[in-house]
């Protein structure tokens, strides 16, 4: 299945060996699929929680809240902090990387930040615009890691995305 618009990798130019190369292309891909997963998934979720507050049913509201942000306490947010520890060390070693890799650090606090939010929250209204802004927030963050930082460290002699991708995996367990 295609990734929506904005979630697929750009094709980086890069100096490696072709088998070195084709590792590289193949680990940024399937992190490209894992994000896009990741934001599948929450949208269904989002989706549920608006559809849930839209019919005025308290009980569906809150299971789908509480379904978000276990989905968010289990996979979504741990999958970032095993980034923070994996591939974002390497990317801060590329000069111009460094930016855009401490913004991204710091959305994984703002995702947080709305998590504890949402988690504390009951009012249906805000309940429903805090997912939303989850929704959003984590579709821009991985459109940037997809299109900006992991090409940028695929493409980077000396780094190995296929290497950081494994240890993200033992990481999470994903």
């Amino acid at each position: 299945m295609a990734a929506p618009t904005g979630l697929t990798a750009r094709a980086m130019p890069s100096p490696t060996p072709a088998s070195q190369e084709d590792g590289e292309a193949l680990a940024l891909a399937r992190v490209c699929e894992h994000h896009d997963r990741l934001a599948r998934r929450l949208d269904l979720l989002v989706d549920a929680l608006i559809t849930a507050v839209v019919d005025d049913d308290r009980v569906r509201m809150e299971i789908a809240r509480s379904e978000i942000v276990n989905y968010l306490l289990r996979e979504l947010l741990p999958h970032a902090d095993a980034e923070e520890d994996s591939v974002y060390p390497a990317a801060r070693t590329i000069p111009w990387a460094m930016a855009i890799t401490d913004e991204l650090a710091h959305e994984h606090v703002v995702l947080n930040q709305l998590t504890q939010r949402l988690e504390d929250e009951r009012h249906p209204v805000r309940s429903a615009t805090t997912a939303e802004s989850l929704r959003v927030m984590f579709r821009h963050h991985v459109t940037s890691e997809n299109t900006v930082v992991l090409p940028l460290v695929a493409a980077t002699p000396g780094l190995s995305l296929a290497s950081l991708v494994s240890a993200l995996h033992e990481l999470t367990g994903h």
